[in-house]
């Protein structure tokens, strides 16, 4: 098994084995968070790989698509649902503080990634650059699982009769 195929089955591994520890109440909105987080995310990196600042040498599809399955479809955006169903109630700075914390761990393991293995190759993009789209993609999941999930959207109208 090469260090690539290690790499992507330890991140199915590691995150499938986090899943069960979501609690109940939560994992609606984590499945919200995921769903909404794997569509941006999926047409986010398809559009870097369109304009030729990503690259994935080894992937799970190669014949499909031109993006790494596990990180771009899976991890990622697991990684998203974590922090919106992590996220603090309190002021501005502290919801931003948690923010740029979790920016800053996926940046740092897909610049681990980047550096130690060959499934993504960065061709004209940095590190700030994932860690400003990441900040993107996270800042509208968690808003629209906010918006999805306030409490005026769970109650049924209540309208009296004209």
């Amino acid at each position: 098994m090469t260090v690539e195929r290690f790499v992507l089955t330890a991140l199915w591994v590691i995150s499938l084995s986090v899943c069960p520890a979501i609690p109940k109440r939560k994992r609606r909105e984590a499945w919200i968070a995921l769903l909404a987080c794997q569509a941006m995310t999926w047409v986010s990196t398809m559009l870097h790989v369109w304009f030729g600042l990503l690259k994935f040498p080894v992937r799970e599809f190669p014949k499909a698509t031109d993006l790494n399955f596990t990180t771009e479809f899976f991890f990622y955006p697991f990684l998203c649902a974590l922090y919106v169903i992590s996220e603090p109630k309190g002021s501005g700075w502290v919801r931003f503080g948690h923010l740029a914390v979790w920016l800053t761990v996926v940046s740092v393991i897909d610049q681990a990634i980047v550096s130690f293995t060959d499934l993504i190759r960065y061709e004209h993009y940095a590190w700030y650059w994932t860690w400003i789209t990441f900040g993107l993609l996270f800042a509208v999941t968690n808003a629209y699982v906010r918006m999805f999930f306030r409490p005026a959207a769970l109650q049924s109208e209540r309208r009296s009769p004209p």
